[in-house]
C-alpha cells in the first residue's frame, strides 16, 4: 500500500538510488528527494494519505511533520 501510493505520486521513481560507496548513496539519495519533494508534498497533503494506516499511525505522522515542515 504505502510503496503503490509513494510510486502513484513521483510517477516510479525510487526514493533511494545505490552509489559505489556508501557517501555516494546518501548523496543521491538526498538529490533524489530533494528532486521529488513536490510529488512528496503532494503526497503527505493527499487524503489518500490521510486515510491510510500509514497516515494515521505516530510514525506516519512524525514522517509527514519532517517532510511537510522541510
Amino acid at each position: 500500500m504505502l510503496i503503490s501510493l509513494l510510486k502513484k505520486f513521483t510517477k516510479g521513481r525510487d526514493l533511494i538510488r545505490p552509489g559505489v560507496t556508501r557517501f555516494a548513496t546518501t548523496y543521491l539519495t538526498f538529490a533524489c528527494l530533494n528532486e521529488l519533494k513536490a510529488s512528496l508534498l503532494a503526497m503527505f497533503s493527499s487524503e489518500e494519505w490521510k486515510t491510510s494506516k500509514f497516515g494515521t499511525s505516530q510514525e506516519g505522522r512524525k514522517v509527514e511533520y519532517v517532510v511537510l515542515d522541510s
